[in-house]
């Protein structure tokens, strides 16, 4: 069983306001009932990072487990969620809430949206002691406007690194081989602020259009692609691009590609961590 701690641990990594989703009553979806399903999933969850990927550091180590999934929990992608809002009244059904969490993707058989993976991914990097954090991104897809959740946290060598496993997952397909850390140089992210948290159910499911939204006065993102064409233009190719195949990227790029994330993404680390923590003070003094 978690530990009053630990439980702590979790009810303050889900009072990020990206991740507050009330039902159609305004109710929250977590529940009583829904915690404690939550916390027992939790606990397998960590039994799985203390046996399994040991030469992994545990952000990669809980990235590549969610990725691949586990018996118990194979960790389903459904992009199911992410469609059927009443447009008269942009509430989703509340059968769909679960896929907006880590209960979804834990604790069903449906699965989740990348708002799960991420939630999951908070909850679990917290739990072992890490600060992880919400942060939103959109994917290269030229026609996917919507907001894609990835976990943002500072690594063993204190540099913010971004967890992704729904990403890898689909980075490793045969079709792709990819590199993930080459995918996350090349794509956006802004902080889910207030603004955005009080969009997030939107048309899409998961918030309002990345590139509408960073379009408003006083919005702005980050892209690791900047860092590298003022700093490491040599790196890119005749087309100022860098390949994402995974063999094209060598330990020289790897590098460059971390330092290019770490740098560029700390600025929204750090203040969707900050607005987590209001968050938690809020909730203790009530």
């Amino acid at each position: 069983m978690l530990t009053i701690e630990q439980r702590e641990i979790v009810k303050s990594t889900l009072s990020h306001p990206a991740f507050a989703f009330t039902n159609s009553n305004g109710e929250p979806f977590y529940t009583d009932d829904r915690l404690e399903i939550l916390y027992s999933a939790l606990e397998i969850m960590l039994s799985k990072i203390d046996t399994l990927h040991l030469d992994k550091p545990i952000p990669e180590r809980i990235e590549t487990i969610i990725a691949e999934g586990v018996p118990e929990m194979p960790c389903q992608f459904s992009s199911y969620y992410s469609s059927g809002i009443d447009e008269n009244t942009k509430v989703f059904p509340d059968d769909r809430l679960p896929g907006r969490t880590a209960y979804g993707l834990l604790c069903t058989d449906d699965g989740s949206n990348c708002i799960g993976f991420a939630e999951t991914c908070c909850l679990l990097l917290n739990l072992r002691g890490y600060q992880a954090t919400p942060i939103i991104s959109k994917l290269l897809k030229g026609n996917q406007t919507a907001c894609h959740y990835v976990t943002g946290v500072v690594d063993n060598n204190g540099n913010v690194r971004i967890i992704d496993p729904e990403r890898k997952r689909s980075c490793s397909e045969p079709e792709k081989q990819w590199s993930l850390t080459a995918y996350q140089a090349n794509i956006r992210y802004t902080i889910p602020d207030e603004d955005f948290c009080r969009e997030k159910i939107g048309p899409n499911g998961l918030g309002p259009s990345f590139i509408e939204f960073t379009s408003r006065e006083g919005k702005s993102f980050v892209c690791p692609m900047d860092y590298i064409r003022s700093n490491y233009p040599q790196i890119l190719d005749e087309n100022g691009r860098i390949d994402l195949r995974s063999g094209s990227i060598t330990p020289e790029i790897q590098i460059v590609l971390e330092e290019a994330i770490a740098t560029s993404v700390a600025p929204v680390y750090e203040q969707s961590l900050a607005m987590n923590m209001q968050q938690v003070a809020v909730r203790r003094s009530a």
